[in-house]
């Protein structure tokens, strides 16, 4: 840009002319910035008073000619032989006539003088009151130059105003966030800096929420006060808080927060099987309940804006251990072992092999005598035959199904009068008494099935 460049009353200077100026790298032209006005006015002022001395000078040396030509005609009657009044004192006789005429025109000489001083005063006397009334009389103030910095830019103006605001009101519209380094109310000088410092929009974001703030100035951190944010240790603002605001800079504030957390969590229970020749291949039985156990948990918990962005345990606590759980597994075979069963007349069961072992619900060993055909029938009201087994109701319900080593499968059917002793007995049905007497009286092994 050039230094200067004019649009009808509108001088616009380059922003580092101006600059350099006001520092005093030309003051020269310094001067001439702060007297421009004042030396315009000055010549404005003497070439109206110039232009207004004409007429007057002009009717007074026509009165001063008037007056040489007034002396001249009195000169010349004098001369022509008119007998000029002359008062002289009675002990004065004049020597000749000459001496009348000598005398005559060194007082027509002084009269003329005096006229020429008279018709002087007559005319300066106007021109001075003119002058006087001139110069008291309220006349209407030049334009002062003045300066605008303006969001960098300096532009020369001619105004009349009296004031900066009223200047300021005429020619450009501030914001509400616009500064004006000047007093509204200062008086507009010639030369005089006006320095306008526009706000400009910024983004902040801080705790998730975004919003735009007009400012004109600044760092980062004094955006953040202006918002009423405080920034603690370890938040995280970008960019720095020293950093100049710029036009659509976009600030960012985390805030950080550590806090301790106390968690209890439950131990979960292990599980164990253990093996159990009691029970048959197949059969599992619980033998101990699992119960978890809890466990406290201490932890540093690191929050950006309220979420959850770290932790770190300091600490666990186990206060209640865990019960495991135990489960017993049957080893056994699958099947009541196989013993070999006595041969019976009349012997009709179909089933002659060992029940399966998980249908076992007793296993007993007990008393075991035999008997045969009484005539009656049993106390369940059937008739007796092999497989129908005497019991002590009260121990073996009535319909059981059992299975004894050596005589095989049969079902509790009858009872006998062992059921009044207290030494547990049974009594198996044989066909004939030679079958009873070989059984005899022994201890077996009984199976109670469901």
């Amino acid at each position: 840009m050039k230094r200067r460049q004019r649009y009808g009353d509108i001088t616009i200077h380059s922003k580092a002319y101006v600059g350099g100026v006001l520092r005093g790298k030309y003051p020269h032209q310094r001067e001439s910035f702060s007297h421009y006005a004042w030396r315009r006015s000055l010549k404005a002022a003497k070439t109206f008073f110039a232009s207004l001395a004409k007429p007057f000078i002009f009717l007074a040396g026509f009165l001063g000619l008037a007056a040489q030509k007034a002396a001249a005609l009195f000169l010349r009657l004098g001369k022509s032989g008119a007998e000029p009044r002359v008062t002289v004192s009675p002990l004065y006789l004049p020597a000749s006539k000459s001496d009348d005429i000598e005398l005559l025109s060194q007082k027509i000489e002084r009269h003329k003088l005096s006229a020429r001083l008279a018709l002087l005063a007559c005319a300066l006397v106007p021109v001075t009151a003119f002058l006087a009334a001139f110069a008291f009389m309220p006349r209407e103030k030049e334009p002062s130059e003045i300066f605008i910095h303006d969001n960098g830019d300096i532009t020369a103006f001619r105004t009349d105003s009296e004031t900066v605001g009223e200047f300021l009101d005429s020619m450009t519209t501030l914001s509400p966030e616009d500064i004006l380094v000047n007093r509204r109310t200062e008086q507009i000088e010639p030369g005089m800096l006006i320095e306008i410092r526009r706000a400009f929009p910024i983004i902040v974001t801080s705790r998730q929420e975004t919003g735009v703030l007009e400012v004109v100035g600044g760092t980062v951190a004094d955006a953040l006060s202006e918002l009423s944010i405080a920034v603690l240790d370890g938040d995280i603002v970008t960019p720095p808080l020293s950093t100049a605001v710029s036009p659509g800079m976009r600030i960012s504030h985390i805030a950080v927060k550590e806090v301790t957390e106390t968690e209890t969590v439950k131990l979960p229970f292990r599980k164990e099987v253990r093996e159990d020749s009691s029970l048959v291949q197949g059969v599992t039985k619980l033998k101990t309940e699992g119960k978890s156990g809890e466990k406290e948990i201490l932890s540093r918990v690191t929050l950006y804006d309220g979420i959850e962005v770290g932790r770190e345990i300091i600490s666990e606590t186990v206060t209640k251990e865990p019960v495991n759980q135990v489960m017993l597994e049957g080893t056994a075979p699958d099947r009541v072992p196989a013993k070999e069963l006595i041969t019976l007349r009349n012997d009709n069961r179909s089933r002659r092999s060992p029940p399966r072992a998980s249908r076992v619900m007793k296993k007993m060993t007990i008393e075991a005598t035999a008997y045969t055909h009484t005539g009656k029938t049993t106390a369940t009201g059937t008739d007796p035959k092999v497989g129908t087994i005497a019991v002590n109701p009260e121990l073996i319900p009535y319909g059981t199904q059992l299975y004894i080593e050596g005589y095989g499968w049969g079902v509790a059917e009858d009872t006998g009068a062992f059921r009044h002793r207290s030494k547990p007995q049974i009594d198996l049905f044989m066909d004939t008494v030679k079958e009873c007497i070989d059984w005899g009286r022994k201890d077996v092994t009984i199976y109670i099935l469901d």
